[in-house]
């Protein structure tokens, strides 16, 4: 009696749901490599095994859903070994191929090349080293073409996903969650493809009744649900880690530039005040500025601007000159500047507008310089004369 070809069917819900695990995997595993690549050469080994481990387990994930999608007429197990050798290959590979491209400033097309074909292998690889795992009254042949075909699909995906990757770091903000969706797609396909490129190639031959006493085995269902839920929670943390740690960054170019605007500011020996002139209200002065008025800080937050720092006389001055700059935008004027003990300094000053559209607020920025030596030459040139 000839050996009899078995012949499987598929539940469409669980293929759909095994898509949609490749995808997310996908979008968590380049959003960690997009991180990595942020990061260069001083990202930690933990981000590197997060992201190997998102990548590498959500292929694996991916792969025994789509074998619980696939039911046949005759019990089927796993053997555990060869089943965590495919979990590891895929996650060693995956971390291989992603921290290749993203530590990378420039790739050439030759490094996109590379990281492609260790991704792509290694889905295969973790594919049909699953495939071998499994525990079953037949036989597994493979159609050359196919065979072929799958891992072909697996590296030219993989390729193009990592391609958009890397441009992730490029793109502007507004663009990179897109980029990064269509990459993870792509990244999803190929996982997706290449499965069921590769179960197609797949033709079951039925081969009597297997001994199990010797072979430490497990039931697909539990294992594909048990390692599904661990993944996806590892994935679900990551990105929150990683939403997290970009947050932190975030806060500390803000400081960084904070106090790299105030060092600078106080460098100057030109006064600077920033003000609102609606209110008066002092945002923002510089050392110069304190120490020249004999002001404290505390002072000059509570004191009105500028009317504080000037004669009756003058205000009147200034207050057309302020309405000419909120109408184009800058200009310069000269006045006196009356200090904490009563000492005038005539200073020239160069004002501007800047208008803040989130709140709806419009400051001026006044930078002063002292003119004093300049107007007791002009003084002594006119006697001169």
């Amino acid at each position: 009696m000839s050996p009899s070809i078995i012949t499987g069917s598929y539940d469409l819900s669980l293929v759909s749901l095994s898509a949609l695990i490749a995808i997310f995997s996908s979008y968590a595993a380049l959003g960690l490599a997009a991180h990595l690549s942020s990061r260069g050469n001083s990202t930690s080994f933990t981000w590197s095994a997060g992201c190997a481990l998102a990548m590498g387990g959500g292929i694996w994930s991916m792969h025994f859903i789509g074998m619980l999608a696939f039911s046949m007429p005759m019990p089927v197990q796993y053997r555990i070994d060869i089943t965590l050798y495919s979990l590891l290959i895929a996650i060693v590979v995956s971390g291989l191929a992603l921290n290749f491209i993203a530590r990378s400033q420039q790739i050439s097309p030759s490094r996109f090349l590379i990281s492609g074909l260790l991704m792509g292998t290694g889905i295969a690889s973790m594919h049909y080293l699953g495939m071998a795992a499994m525990d079953m009254a037949a036989e597994i042949h493979y159609d050359t073409l196919l065979f072929s075909a799958s891992i072909a699909i697996a590296i030219l995906a993989s390729t193009a996903a990592l391609y958009i990757a890397f441009h992730l770091r490029k793109s502007k903000p507004g663009s990179q969650i897109l980029l990064k969706l269509i990459a993870a797609i792509i990244m999803g396909i190929a996982i997706a493809g290449m499965h069921y490129t590769g179960m197609t190639a797949a033709t079951f031959v039925q081969t009597g009744i297997v001994d199990h006493s010797s072979m430490k085995l497990i039931d697909a269902t539990y294992l594909a649900i048990a390692i599904t839920i661990i993944i996806l929670l590892i994935q679900g943390f990551a990105l929150i880690a990683v939403l997290m740690d970009n947050k932190i960054q975030t806060e500390q170019s803000i400081r960084m530039e904070k106090q790299f605007t105030e060092t600078a500011l106080d460098a100057q020996q030109d006064t600077f005040f920033l003000f609102e002139p609606g209110t008066g209200k002092a945002i923002r002065w510089n050392r110069s500025f304190r120490e020249i008025s004999g002001y404290s800080d505390d002072e000059i937050e509570k004191m009105p601007a500028p009317s504080s720092y000037y004669s009756l006389e003058e205000m009147k001055q200034a207050g057309m000159f302020m309405q000419e700059v909120l109408e184009q935008g800058s200009g310069t004027i000269e006045l006196e500047f009356i200090c904490k003990g009563g000492h005038k300094i005539p200073t020239e000053y160069r004002v501007s507008v800047i208008d803040d559209e989130t709140e709806d607020h419009r400051y001026m920025i006044s930078v002063g310089r002292d003119i004093s030596l300049r107007k007791q030459v002009d003084a002594e040139l006119r006697i001169a004369a």
